[in-house]
């Protein structure tokens, strides 16, 4: 018999979610219009791309119902700044950053509480 190795598992389940991630990621890419943005250049929640991903300014207003990944314990903790996607200044403390670029979006900015549902979990981030 074979024991799991926790830190293979969570190495499988990170790849896993970004495996899910990308798609979404390079899809926002394609839809998305290409020009230069702006430092304060926010993503709206009426942009398609960020309507086809469920994007939420605030994680505490989704709807679970429509949204279950972000429903239960586990789905409370999905914050864009616990996601691999958000591109915070500093990577080991990605909430030290109001905001960041995000991947899925386009390199548009989101806020920390903000959320979508390409989340895949940040390694670098404990919660």
């Amino acid at each position: 018999m074979s024991e799991t190795n926790p830190k293979n598992s969570s190495r499988r389940e990170f790849l896993a979610q970004m495996a899910m991630a990308l798609p979404a990621a390079v899809v926002a890419q394609a839809i998305l219009p290409s020009r230069s943005l702006a430092a304060d250049d926010f993503v709206s929640e009426k942009d398609p791309a960020a309507q086809a991903l469920g994007f939420h300014s605030s994680a505490l207003k989704v709807d679970t119902k429509k949204w279950p990944k972000r429903a239960g314990a586990e789905g409370a903790k999905e914050f864009c700044w616990t996601c691999a996607l958000y591109q915070a200044k500093d990577t080991k403390n990605p909430k030290a950053d109001a905001s960041a670029p995000c991947l899925a979006l386009g390199g548009k900015k989101v806020k920390q509480t903000s959320w979508c549902n390409s989340w895949a979990q940040n390694p670098n981030v404990k919660v």
